[in-house]
């Protein structure tokens, strides 16, 4: 901004010099004063000026309200130019490339430094994942067991009574073998004392010759069966009576065989619900801890994220790029040469924007003039700074009003800068354009405003 204000006081003090030998030819004064007559051409080509006791003429600049400066933020040299005088624009377009040296090593430090963050936050995460479903899988395995464990429970519950029914049952039916033996054996024994008989009255007939041989032959026969059957019955009686006392001695061990296993089928459903209870405590605290490890890895994340913009901010990119849609004007880089924080590379206008203009008016000057004056724009060809402030007045004249006037003097000490905004017309000024101001100081400050 400095630089500009230097440009703009020096064209102001070649135009003021401009006008200084212009007023000075004959049938001209040096400032139209009070007590003065006009010159008859100035009137002729100003039929609207004001008397010439309220007239300042100046020389301005036309800018644009929506205008930007490029430049660096730090000192680099210019890589590549992208762009030309009077190309469009639109915001993210490249400008020009920077080397920018050290600078661009840091930044890419910083970027490091965010990727390796960022690395470090998605191993967290996947590692969250990980341990979740490992700590899922202990759990699920910790319920399968308690599901087990109360099957088990159910089955020796059901088991108990099943089982000492059974060993009452296999007692009971010891004893009604036992009593079946005895019932065959007591059978066998009335087969064998009949067949004895049979044989001893057949014995006594075939002595008297009453039978014949074969006949007590068939009855001794009988009664050998008989006593086998006999045999046969009492063995299975003593078989019988074997079996049945160990059966019902069975009886109450077999009840606490079942009991037993109820009492272990508990324990067993404790342990798994316990150990339930602490695979699920354990995936909280495992899930917790890995939320902690992603907070952390996202703080870092963010820290090296704010110390890569904080790099960025301080050095900028190494590409600048247009901010705005608009035209490329003023543009004095060449590639190969050193830029330097502040200094103008070039300007973007927008071509939509309303327009101003801005006049070095000098010190001795300033105190006439007033914030709401009114004033004329003279719009002119593109001259060079040079150009006579005749030239510069040339054509339709716009409407304006000072609408700021600068504190401070400018950077030359001699000059201070003075706005007029454009009330109408601001179409035909165009951004950069030497005009012809002329501020009236007698007609008091504009009453309308657009």
């Amino acid at each position: 901004m400095t630089r500009l204000l230097g440009v703009v006081s020096m064209l102001a003090v070649v135009a003021l010099a401009g006008l200084y030998g212009w007023t000075h030819r004959p049938g001209h004064g040096e400032v139209l004063r009070a007590g003065r007559r006009r010159d008859d051409v100035t009137d002729r080509a100003h039929p609207s000026h004001p008397s010439q006791s309220s007239v300042i003429r100046l020389a301005g600049v036309v800018r644009a309200d929506a205008e930007v400066v490029v430049s660096p933020k730090v000192p680099a040299r210019v890589r590549a130019v992208y762009v030309r005088n009077g190309d469009t624009v639109r915001p993210g377009d490249r400008l020009i490339s920077l080397d920018m040296g050290d600078m661009q090593a840091q930044i890419e430090a910083a970027g490091a430094g965010v990727a390796a963050a960022a690395a470090v936050h998605r191993k967290a995460i996947r590692g969250k994942a990980a341990r979740a479903a490992e700590m899922d899988g202990s759990v699920a395995q910790a319920e399968g067991g308690l599901e087990i464990a109360r099957s088990k429970l159910k089955q020796a519950e059901l088991g108990l009574p099943l089982a000492a029914g059974s060993a009452v049952a296999d007692s009971d039916q010891a004893k009604a073998g036992i009593r079946q033996a005895e019932a065959g054996m007591r059978m066998a024994e009335a087969g064998l004392r009949e067949a004895e008989d049979a044989v001893r009255r057949l014995e006594v007939l075939h002595k008297h010759g009453g039978i014949a041989d074969v006949d007590l032959s068939g009855a001794r026969t009988k009664a050998a069966m008989a006593r086998a059957g006999y045999d046969a019955a009492s063995a299975a009686h003593d078989l019988a009576v074997a079996a049945a006392k160990p059966a019902a001695e069975a009886v109450i061990p077999r009840r606490q065989v079942s009991e037993a296993d109820v009492e272990a089928a508990r324990s067993g459903v404790k342990l798994a619900s316990d150990g339930l209870r602490l695979a699920r405590s354990a995936r909280s605290e495992a899930l917790a801890i890995a939320d902690h490890d992603i907070e952390a890895a996202r703080a870092q994340t963010a820290q090296a994220q704010a110390g890569l913009r904080q790099a960025r901010a301080a050095i900028g990119d190494a590409t600048l790029t247009s901010p705005i849609h608009g035209i490329v004007t003023k543009l004095t880089a060449d590639a190969g040469e050193y830029a330097q924080p502040g200094m103008a590379l070039m300007r973007i206008v927008s071509p939509a924007s309303r327009r101003h203009v801005e006049v070095a008016v000098p010190v001795r000057l300033v105190g006439a003039l007033a914030v709401g004056m009114r004033a004329q724009v003279h719009p002119g060809p593109r001259t060079a700074p040079s150009a006579s402030l005749e030239a510069a007045g040339d054509g339709m004249p716009m409407r304006a009003v000072v609408s700021e006037i600068s504190p401070v003097a400018a950077s030359d000490g001699r000059s201070v800068t003075v706005r007029l905004r454009l009330l109408d017309g601001d179409a035909a000024a165009r951004p950069g354009a030497m005009v012809g101001v002329t501020v009236d100081t007698g007609r008091g400050r504009a009453s309308g405003r657009r």
